[in-house]
């Protein structure tokens, strides 16, 4: 998709700036459209768009991605505490100090999902097998094991909606793209991911172009990357 602003409403006061990519800010977009957050999206194609940026917006600690309230004021970087702001605004982080700090530690751990990932998706192509291998037979059974278990029969990993479902739910959607079938071979991740996908305005927000069309990295990569509307491709 081309660079440059778009909005999901009309005089929007949060700007979220990020490449163009899913990557760590996917369920970001999804959490503020659930949130019916009007906000504008700064779209980067290239690193000389976010050089002439990065020290103009005035940001405490530049970075991508980037969410500004012109309302009040706040600047954020960091992908985590943006969500967290955001949850926490809008009552999704937990009812409870005990949830909160599941909430916590689930949303460290979709993180680290996606890091781990990204580090098998860039690796030179002589060590690649092997990293898909290790990474296919155990890492990713590990993490569904651990988080069906934990799951159980609850409708939300911590009982009540909260911001870890968003960004666990979009690390689910990627690894049953990169490992076809791997969550829905799983009836109680399935269903999982299937309430989440129902939700007001993520159902939308999944079906829209602006989903559809990013690929889950952003720059050029050598083994895969995956867009819904182009399917996997390198």
């Amino acid at each position: 998709m081309p660079g440059g602003d778009t909005s999901t409403a009309a005089s929007p006061n949060v700007i979220l700036g990020y490449w163009d990519a899913r990557g760590v800010a996917e369920a970001l977009r999804c959490l503020l459209t659930y949130c019916n957050v009007k906000f504008t999206e700064k779209v980067y194609t290239e690193m000389p768009q976010w050089q002439k940026d990065e020290h103009a917006l005035g940001l405490p600690f530049p970075n991508l991605p980037y969410f500004i309230d012109s309302r009040s004021g706040l600047k954020l970087t960091q992908s985590n505490a943006i969500l967290q702001h955001v949850g926490r605004s809008h009552g999704l982080v937990g009812k409870t100090p005990e949830q909160m700090a599941e909430v916590e530690v689930l949303v460290n751990l979709a993180f680290d999902m996606l890091m781990i990932l990204s580090r098998v998706i860039i690796a030179p192509p002589d060590k690649y097998p092997r990293l898909y291998a290790e990474f296919a037979k155990n890492t990713v059974p590990a993490w569904l094991d651990q988080l069906e278990t934990y799951l159980g029969t609850k409708e939300w990993l911590v009982g009540t909606l909260s911001t870890a479902d968003f960004v666990i739910y979009d690390r689910l959607s990627v690894l049953n793209r990169y490992l076809p079938g791997c969550v829905d071979a799983r009836a109680v991740l399935k269903a999982y991911a299937e309430r989440f996908r129902t939700l007001p305005r993520v159902c939308d927000y999944l079906a829209s172009a602006a989903h559809r069309e990013r690929c889950v990295f952003g720059a050029p990569v050598t083994n895969w990357n995956f867009s819904e509307a182009q399917g996997a491709h390198a």
